[in-house]
């Protein structure tokens, strides 16, 4: 089985059609659970099969079924009908857990990719011969391939000031990244990808040169701007990463002005088109009451701009439980991020559960909850909270608010 066909998971299944979504927002697929299985099966009713292992991974204590988002998807009569859905990392632990020889090949695969990485963990010339063989094969110039290692260079020693300044979490390196482009190019990473009509694909790979320029322009400002005024912490780094964009922003202005025209452009280095008709449409999603979050919010006495955003809002006492669908996590991120009080945490339940502390002295940790984080997460609410609580899930289910919301089935 060759590397370049797992271009998404359905192409691993080549005489099978495997029903898949894309959610844009979290840049992610979602595949048919009994499409997967009725190929890798004999099974005459793969949705019997499904809840029958789903029934025995439960037992066993597997996680996966907790990751099962139901979307509507057309059936074999044409009409839409609900059906359990798992993303890419899902849908191959599932094939991992299914006894049948036409699964064979896709384990051994897994196993292959996995030995690979471990050999590179102790030869990481390796994976970079790994990435130029990508490039040429996908027909770029050896000299292009040179600035893009160059331009990779470039932006891990923007990302070790970041670190240096008190950037820590993934999702903080995500917001001051949006706000380079956004600042030059008036787009989030994820709109400049839709613009590009491209999905997981690199958005730098699918740039033109001009792009490119002046991404790299707008990081290597930021950059600068970052060891001189060593700004701390999420806040501070965010006005300097508008300060870097702003910089590619007047190079993109002038270029245009003497150019006539936009050096924005919509072309991709794809071979390939996808098509909108699998695109998730999330207010249909949101109507069905699926892809939501909910928090229940202790410790912030001003909810104005939540209201001022047309969140759900539901008072209790002087607390809150706070209903959203998933285009405005970030957007309750940054607000809880900026509002919690020292010494309070936040959690928000929705396709992940996510736990956001803030310490006495201002720092924060953000957690999405797992079983390998969920004694330290347990122990963190404990210590904020001063009291014991005998487990997260139960914890979360005795809060009225999520009884009535995320618990209600």
């Amino acid at each position: 089985m060759e590397n370049n066909k797992l271009e998404t998971i359905s192409n691993l299944f080549e005489d099978s059609e495997i029903r898949s979504a894309w959610d844009s927002e979290k840049e992610e697929y979602y595949f048919s659970v009994v499409d997967v299985i009725g190929a890798l099966t004999n099974s005459n009713i793969p949705r019997n099969y499904w809840s029958d292992l789903k029934r025995k991974l439960k037992q066993e204590g597997s996680q996966l079924h907790e990751n099962i988002v139901q979307l509507k998807m057309k059936a074999t009569d044409g009409k839409m009908r609900e059906t359990d859905t798992l993303d890419t990392k899902g849908i191959l632990r599932l094939i991992e857990s299914i006894p049948s020889p036409k699964a064979e090949p896709f384990k051994l695969w897994l196993a292959k990719m996995g030995n690979e990485r471990i050999d590179e963990i102790f030869d990481p010339e390796i994976a970079m011969n790994r990435a130029i063989d990508y490039y040429r094969n996908r027909g770029y110039s050896d000299k292009w391939i040179e600035a893009r290692l160059k331009g990779i260079l470039d932006r891990k020693k923007l990302t070790d000031v970041w670190k240096e300044n008190g950037i820590k979490q993934n999702y903080e390196y995500a917001i001051l990244t949006n706000e380079i482009y956004q600042s030059w190019s008036g787009m989030k990473a994820s709109e400049y990808k839709d613009y590009k009509n491209i999905r997981k694909e690199s958005l730098r790979d699918n740039m033109t040169d001009i792009e490119v320029a002046l991404t790299d322009l707008g990081e290597i400002a930021t950059r600068e701007l970052a060891k001189e005024h060593r700004p701390y912490g999420l806040k501070a780094n965010r006005e300097v990463a508008k300060m870097g964009g702003h910089t590619a922003k007047v190079a993109r202005e002038d270029l245009e002005k003497n150019l006539g025209k936009t050096v924005i452009s919509n072309s991709n280095a794809l071979d390939y088109k996808y098509l909108k008709t699998d695109n998730l449409d999330s207010n249909k999603i949101l109507k069905e009451g699926k892809m939501m979050n909910y928090s229940y919010i202790m410790g912030i006495s001003n909810i104005d701009k939540l209201q001022e955003n047309n969140f759900e809002i539901k008072p209790y006492g002087n607390n809150y439980g706070i209903s959203f669908s998933s285009d405005k996590i970030e957007m309750f991120e940054n607000f809880i991020f900026e509002t919690l009080q020292n010494g309070f945490w936040n959690e928000y339940l929705g396709k992940e559960k996510v736990f956001i502390f803030k310490f006495n002295d201002g720092k924060i940790r953000r957690y999405v909850l797992s079983k390998d984080n969920e004694k330290e997460i347990l122990d963190l609410c404990e210590e904020f909270a001063d009291c014991k609580f005998e487990s997260i899930n139960k914890m979360l289910r005795d809060n009225n608010f999520y009884k009535e919301t995320y618990f209600k089935k």
